[in-house]
């Protein structure tokens, strides 16, 4: 089925006209007709990575495979998409890997993702496939989330926003084929069609966000915070007595914004928003910040916030942020009297750690050069709370005109509280980079290197999740428009 899949495609691919394509920005606020800015051909772009890498299987055995794949990518006016269509060869002992095309979410993932505008371009956007920076309002629930951390169990989500007269809609969903990370907000300006006004972009949100999923719905429930067992089975008597997990209530929030803009031009906006929130069967939080996102010349935009943060016992901001499918469930290794335990932790028994009111702060950083360039960076610290922080860098930089192409992203958290009781875990990191340069006028050389966190079972109960690494060289063919 696998080979069949990868036949068609290629046959699909080269039967695809090309064009170019032009995107511009629209500020979320301006009145200006988005759809008319956008070129009405079809455009087509593809990239075709062959290297040859050891990839660590279910059953933990390393094989060498050389790996092929079709990454595809398409547009038409406001609409574009694309496909990630892979195929490893076993070098070893003959064959396909199994993992490529063993579930239905591996063929619905051939369908890397399919998008309706841009993101902050206009009134509308929509986007169904792997999110990987996905923002709800301004980001107190959900910020930079990325649905999937593991390469072999890949989810489909969808986001978007819709805006009709003085309302506008958000929504995030992490997985269509099941139920997990949900977001909803709803944001009304009552002043936006009089113009002049001094209150003309006054908004006020309601935002709720939760994960409908029992996998990280436990904690321990005798000391909280610190890791447990899933098993009763799982313990060892005289070594280390340790709790035996209990299911608490799926994890859910609400909350209010309000924000208010000035500065305010047809490219450009800078605002100024309160938050406040409270995480259900928890505790509270609230912030105060400043967001502006400005045009500059050539095309590139700059975009800032700073965020100032109050934040109450058992609470934790950005809860769904780029590293929420690692810190959900995770594997900890328990000491003592010189032996190591296997136990479970979950982001929402560290919710039960919070136990002092915190004051944090909130910086983010963004340059955006049309589609060929981007580079992103956030940062969150807790000012008396040691070990915590999470850094978020991203950067891309694509384009036809350039002979290299770099993909870099980086994320770590230091959340894990109590880091005396555990062996691992003191630092939480996911790591991508993808780079090559075009030695040749129709071939890029360069490799790519990738964290991924894969589900771990003990008779069929999660365990937490492994980390695996992956370099792979590349061939990169340039297929000419």
């Amino acid at each position: 089925m696998a080979h069949l899949c990868y036949i068609v495609w290629l046959i699909a691919l080269a039967a695809m006209p090309a064009t170019g394509q032009i995107t511009h920005f629209i500020p979320s606020d301006s009145e200006v007709d988005s759809t008319r800015l956008i070129d009405p051909r079809l455009g087509y772009d593809t990239d075709f990575d062959v290297g040859v890498s050891r990839i660590e299987n279910a059953d933990g055995k390393r094989d060498p495979y050389f790996a092929t794949a079709f990454l595809p990518e398409f547009s038409y006016g406001l609409f574009s998409g694309g496909l990630l269509l892979k195929l490893h060869l076993n070098l070893k002992g003959g064959g396909t890997r199994k993992e490529d095309y063993d579930t239905f979410s591996d063929f619905l993932g051939i369908v890397r993702f399919v998008q309706y505008a841009e993101k902050r371009e206009g009134d509308r956007y929509a986007r169904f496939g792997e999110l990987e920076d996905a923002t709800l309002g301004y980001g107190q629930f959900i910020n930079f989330f990325r649905n999937s951390t593991s390469l072999d169990n890949q989810k489909r989500g969808i986001e978007g926003y819709y805006r009709l007269g003085n309302f506008q809609a958000e929504a995030v969903y992490s997985n269509v084929l099941a139920a997990e990370v949900y977001g909803l907000r709803g944001s009304y300006k009552p002043f936006r069609a009089e113009a002049g006004h001094r209150w003309q972009f006054l908004d006020a949100g309601v935002s709720l966000a939760g994960d409908l999923s029992r996998l990280g719905a436990r904690v321990n429930p005798d000391i909280p915070g610190v890791p447990f067992l899933t098993d009763p089975s799982l313990q060892r008597p005289g070594i280390l007595e340790t709790p035996v997990g209990e299911r608490a209530s799926r994890i859910a929030m609400v909350g209010l914004d309000f924000g208010l803009p000035f500065l305010t031009t047809e490219t450009s906006q800078t605002l100024a928003y309160l938050e406040l929130a409270q995480i259900l069967g928890y505790g509270r939080g609230a912030s105060i910040g400043v967001l502006g996102d400005w045009k500059l010349e050539n095309d590139l935009r700059f975009s800032a916030q700073f965020e100032q943060r109050l934040l109450g016992k058992e609470y934790l901001a950005n809860y769904f942020n780029a590293l929420y499918e690692v810190e959900r469930y995770r594997r900890i290794g328990l000491e003592a009297d010189g032996e190591t335990i296997d136990a479970l932790n979950t982001k929402q028994n560290l919710l039960l750690a919070q136990q002092d009111t915190r004051l944090g702060s909130y910086v983010s950083m963004s340059w955006r050069f049309a589609r060929a360039f981007q580079f992103t960076w956030s940062y969150e610290y807790l000012w008396n709370q040691v070990n915590n922080g999470w850094f978020h860098l991203d950067t891309r930089l694509k384009s036809k005109d350039l002979p290299v192409y770099v993909r870099f992203s980086f994320d770590q958290v230091r959340a894990e509280p109590l880091q005396a009781q555990t062996n691992t875990g003191r630092k939480i990191t996911l790591l991508r980079f993808d780079g090559a340069y075009q030695f040749f006028k129709y071939l890029m050389l360069g490799f790519g290197f990738r964290h991924s966190y894969e589900p771990v079972f003990d008779r069929g109960i999660p365990t937490g999740l492994k980390r695996r690494r992956r370099i792979e060289p590349r061939m990169r063919v340039v297929i000419p428009l």
